[in-house]
């Protein structure tokens, strides 16, 4: 019903560590305004740290399914990666089950989007910032499909097994580049003097392990 708001016992909302108070109190504000809480009643939702709730998550999940843990030394190094930030922290297990952190929180903006990103401006380096800007404009869900292809191969082993990231480029986006850089792509991408970088049959995007391995550490 238009202007009721949810009555919850409690809500939680987890945020990166390394928020600072005014991206909390943000975050809380939306809430409000989504309905999932009121400012009447501010208790009724609570703002949780990423690796925080990452800690209580694996407490609860069943031990048999983690290494095991020296029961003198309740320990936990959490690193929570997201999307956009990376959070790592310590926490120490208390005898009455609480948490208690035990080194201050660090990380950035280093989350899994970077390595994206990386990619992206990978793409622009051998077929130019223009095609690659048009491609997104103009093709938006064979752009989505691109990302995901990457996403999918970026989860991978391969380059860190020495093998070669094969990532399928969509036709249309291979035609926008013959397009603006003459008949034959395979041509235009072999002008470029890259290492560890191939495109094959004018469909295959392919990383060597070096390569994929630069693109996922330069966004650290």
């Amino acid at each position: 019903m238009k202007g009721t708001v949810l009555r919850i016992l409690s809500g939680f909302i987890t945020v990166p560590a390394i928020w600072k108070p005014p991206a909390k109190q943000f975050m809380r504000e939306a809430a409000y305004q989504a309905g999932i809480a009121s400012s009447d009643v501010p208790e009724q939702l609570l703002i949780a740290l990423e690796p925080e709730a990452a800690s209580v998550y694996c407490r609860e999940r069943k031990m048999r399914e983690f290494p095991p843990v020296r029961e003198e030394m309740p320990i936990l190094l959490v690193f929570s990666s997201k999307g956009g930030t990376l959070d790592v922290t310590a926490h120490e297990i208390l005898t009455n089950g609480n948490i208690k952190e035990i080194h201050q929180v660090t990380g950035g903006p280093y989350g899994g989007t970077k390595v994206d990103d990386q990619f992206v401006s990978l793409l622009e380096r051998f077929f130019g910032t223009a095609v690659v800007g048009t491609f997104r404009v103009s093709c938006p869900a064979e752009w989505l499909e691109l990302m995901n292809e990457f996403e999918m191969k970026k989860r991978g082993r391969r380059a860190f097994d020495g093998e070669t990231t094969r990532i399928r480029i969509p036709r249309t986006f291979a035609t926008l580049v013959s397009e603006h850089g003459g008949p034959d792509l395979a041509r235009r991408f072999a002008r470029c003097t890259t290492d560890d970088v191939q495109f094959i049959r004018n469909e295959y995007f392919c990383l060597g392990s070096t390569a994929m391995r630069k693109v996922i550490s330069a966004s650290f």
